[in-house]
């Protein structure tokens, strides 16, 4: 498939992606004053065959590029475009995260054991870039923290950084004159938690974009639809959606009827529900409400165990997980030295100190404390410590125990647990 350049309306087109490499759908919007573009595409390559196809419309090249989030098929080809870029401020923090990730098949391949990449991205990278060494990254230079208007001079673009089903960086783009909303992915599961779609992100954007007067719905990597089949497709995958409220219940409810009685974890349950689709507000006070409670209902080492037994495996992605890092201790021998030594060549900050191994998480990874506020109490974090306990037993295959000795949450800079071979 060949990309081409397509009018929709007398401001509106789109530059057609294809298939095999999964390259998106590039857009244009012509203004009286300004023209914009967005998405950057996946290269260089991807740049130039998309000007050189305005050119010969007669469109001037455009004065900004407007990021949709910050995956590589629509970001790489940054560095190459005309005029400024904008972008979240979620965008622009994980790109200087990239910005640092070497670019050669032995760290690709680590990005997936570590979980941070996935197959797929690794899959598609090497057929549009033969020497890996020529990816160069950038940042943008205008970011949107809530929302942002550009007027370019007989049509207004809004701007809405916003969490998405697919990634929590997105950026949504609407003209109310056209009637038009592009979305870039943000309507497609969640690649980087094994395709999940949450239903709590789902009602979120749902309800978002409902409130919009659009017609035309332009997606990443399809064709333009209509507002009726968005809403449609959006009511289909509700069908697929998870729960993150009744996970987390259901949970909780399942250790403490193992760690106390099935009558106390009735009566806590009862005494603090959770509503599905609650708000993250709504969610970091149901934690700090349960944490005071199972506080003054139990010891300290009841507690840890109850919280222990709460840890989720992100469908499937703590085996997954484990599986990669466990091939790569067999790889060099089972020694814990070298071992160590490569999860480190990516930043880790893995250590041993007094015949324990710690380790550290830089990012809080739980949905349940997005709008969480500091707090010196560990008792929601001990979950942590049970994902930990079963992900290096399925590593080293021998038993350990893993204590949280800080947390992000406290106020420190990452999360450091210590790990102790029995």
């Amino acid at each position: 498939m060949t990309s081409e350049l397509i009018k929709v309306t007398d401001r509106i087109y789109y530059f057609s992606g294809e298939q095999e490499t999964d390259r998106p759908f590039l857009y244009y919007i012509k203004g009286q004053d300004y023209s914009v573009a967005i998405d950057a595409g996946q290269s260089k390559e991807h740049v130039e065959q998309f000007y050189t196809a305005l050119q010969k419309e007669g469109l001037p090249l455009p004065d900004y590029t407007f990021l949709t989030h910050w995956h590589w098929d629509h970001t790489f080809g940054l560095p190459y475009i005309h005029g400024k870029s904008v972008a979240s401020e979620l965008t622009k923090q994980q790109l200087e995260t990239v910005a640092t990730w070497e670019w050669n098949e032995a760290a690709m391949e680590q990005r997936v054991k570590d979980g941070v990449e996935v197959e797929f991205v690794n899959d598609c990278i090497p057929k549009v870039y033969s020497d890996l060494s020529t990816i160069k990254i950038s940042t943008s230079d205008i970011t949107v923290k809530d929302t942002m208007v550009l007027d370019l001079g007989d049509v207004q673009v809004e701007l809405y950084a916003r969490d998405s089903i697919h990634s929590r960086d997105a950026l949504l783009i609407y003209i109310p004159q056209e009637k038009a909303l592009f979305v870039g992915d943000a309507d497609c599961e969640d690649i980087y938690r094994q395709h999940e779609v949450r239903l709590s992100r789902l009602t979120d954007y749902r309800t978002f974009i409902n409130g919009l007067d659009f017609e035309r719905y332009f997606l990443g990597h399809d064709y333009p639809d209509t507002r009726e089949n968005a809403m449609k497709y959006l009511d289909e995958l509700e069908q697929k959606a998870v729960g993150l409220e009744s996970d987390e219940r259901n949970r909780l409810y399942q250790s403490l009827q193992s760690v106390v009685s099935k009558e106390k974890a009735d009566g806590i349950l009862k005494e603090l529900p959770l509503s599905v689709n609650s708000s993250p507000e709504e969610r970091a006070a149901w934690v700090e409400k349960l944490s005071a409670l199972l506080e003054s209902s139990f010891d300290e080492n009841s507690i840890k165990q109850i919280r222990q037994g709460c840890f989720c495996n992100e469908n499937g992605k703590l085996e997954q997980t484990a599986d990669a890092l466990r091939n790569l201790y067999l790889s060099v021998n089972q020694d814990l030295d070298t071992f160590v030594a490569a999860i480190n060549t990516n930043g880790a900050g893995w250590y041993f100190e007094d015949g324990s191994l710690y380790t550290k998480y830089f990012s809080c990874p739980c949905p349940m404390l997005e709008k969480a506020t500091k707090s010196p109490s560990l008792t929601w974090c001990y979950c942590t410590a049970g994902y930990n306990k079963k992900l290096f037993e399925l590593i080293f295959h021998r038993s350990v125990e893993v204590d949280v000795v800080h947390t992000i949450r406290q106020g420190y800079s990452e999360c450091l647990l210590r790990v102790t071979f029995q």
